[in-house]
Order: C-alpha cells, then structure tokens, then sequence
C-alpha cells in the first residue's frame, strides 16, 4: 500500500510539523490521559519509534516504554487510534472504526516515523 504521506515526509522538519498538526487537531472531548505521545530530541535521530495501541486502549498504555526510548535517544511517536481515548468511556464511537481508518493511521505513524 503506497502512502499519500510518505513522499512528503522525508524531512524531519516536515515530519516534526506534521506531528505537531495532528496532536493539535485531536479532540477536546479525549481523555486528558489518551492523547498522543510524542518525544523528539528537536532533530531527526538514528531510531525512531512508533508505538501502536491495541483495540479499545490508548497511548497512555506506553508512557512508560516511550520515555524509557526517548531517553536512549530516539524519538517516540505513540499516535492515539482514530474514534479512541474519549472520555465519555460509555460512547458507542468504536462501533463505527473501520479496517480502513485503522490501515490509514497505522501507515501515516509510519510515514510521520
């Protein structure tokens, strides 16, 4: 599967505002627990790590190994999963997740990776 992204994204600059675009445009009704880890040294690094929550988790579940990377130094990019880490835990949003929505995000962590 090619990425609408990967061309675009060869630069870390690019790639560091891009991320930054995506934490900003991450709903104000998630868990204040749940957003996106991202920990970059300022600079493109030898390793960079992408960390992929499971089905009905959020990046919260990695604090812990993302900052342990990052201070081995690389840089961590831990993407909250589209219709994930809300706060109402009673909503009914996961019921609508598609294969594609979880195929597109999981390609563009890479890309932005």
């Amino acid at each position: 599967m090619q990425s609408a992204f990967r061309d675009n994204l060869l630069d870390y600059d690019v790639a560091f505002r891009s991320i930054e675009a995506l934490v900003a445009s991450e709903s104000p009704g998630i868990n204040p627990l749940s957003h996106t880890i991202f920990l970059s040294h300022g600079h493109k690094t030898e390793r960079a790590i992408v960390l992929l929550h499971g089905y009905t988790s959020s990046p919260w579940m990695f604090r812990l190994l993302a900052r342990s990377l990052f201070e081995q130094g690389m840089n961590v990019l831990g993407p909250l999963a589209p219709r994930h880490g809300l706060a109402d835990r009673l909503t009914d949003e996961l019921a609508g997740l598609g294969e594609d929505e979880l195929v597109n995000w999981a390609a563009r962590a890479l890309d932005l990776a």
